[in-house]
């Protein structure tokens, strides 16, 4: 069965990536506490409901602005001192949409989404909106656990142009099933920072875990 992309995940999907691929007008909010590796415990809610729980690192600062319909957005800019030269900006961001599972059944029950096609739909819009500045570098060819989730993983560079020359930023995009809810897990950063924060985003990918509906009552 082919399946038409939803409307809305295009413009999801748009609206994040344009408000964060430009990380040099971030505020400079984390230079004193570059040496912190200490993590905590940060709870996806909406409307006064529980969903899921992640770990981030400390140095991470909540955020607005990113997009409207995130249930979840944290970053860490900071400005990187060198041995030679002038500071770099270095940035890392974590985001999370969710679309609970009534929705869905409600919204597309005649299109038979499942993880594989829910994940397939998030890569193709990410194509359809950036074209070829968009690249997929390695995507899971099959369904992995995680947490008793269900996940599938892509792994990708984007390139902005909003700047004199191309800036290329890396993301890891990680859709998730659990039993309320699909999520999308965003973590990106400058690709050339990769190996910085690439322990990070394992780090923060694992430690996502949905909290089960029958311990909030």
């Amino acid at each position: 069965m082919q399946i038409s992309r939803p409307t809305f995940l295009i413009l999801l999907i748009s609206s994040m990536v344009f408000s964060c691929q430009s990380p040099i007008d971030a505020p400079h909010e984390n230079d004193e506490v570059l040496d912190d590796n200490r993590v905590v415990t940060v709870d996806g809610i909406q409307d006064g409901v529980q969903f899921f729980s992640i770990e981030l690192p400390a140095v991470m600062t909540d955020r607005y602005e990113l997009n409207e319909t995130a249930i979840l957005q944290y970053s860490d800019v900071h400005m990187e001192e060198k041995v030679e030269g002038k500071p770099e900006e270095s940035v890392h961001y974590v985001l999370v949409l969710m679309e609970e599972k009534s929705e869905i059944r409600a919204n597309y029950a005649d299109r038979g989404l499942d993880l594989t096609a829910y994940h397939k739909l998030v890569i193709s819009n990410f194509e359809t909106v950036y074209g070829d500045t968009f690249e997929v570098l390695n995507t899971d060819s099959t369904v992995q656990d995680l947490n008793n989730l269900k996940y599938l993983e892509t792994k990708a560079n984007l390139i902005s142009q909003e700047y004199i020359g191309d800036f290329k930023m890396y993301y890891r995009i990680v859709v998730l099933e659990g039993e309320r809810a699909y999520y999308q897990l965003f973590t990106w950063c400058i690709d050339e920072q990769r190996t910085v924060y690439e322990a990070k985003m394992d780090a923060i990918i694992s430690s996502f875990q949905e909290t089960k509906a029958d311990a909030l009552n």
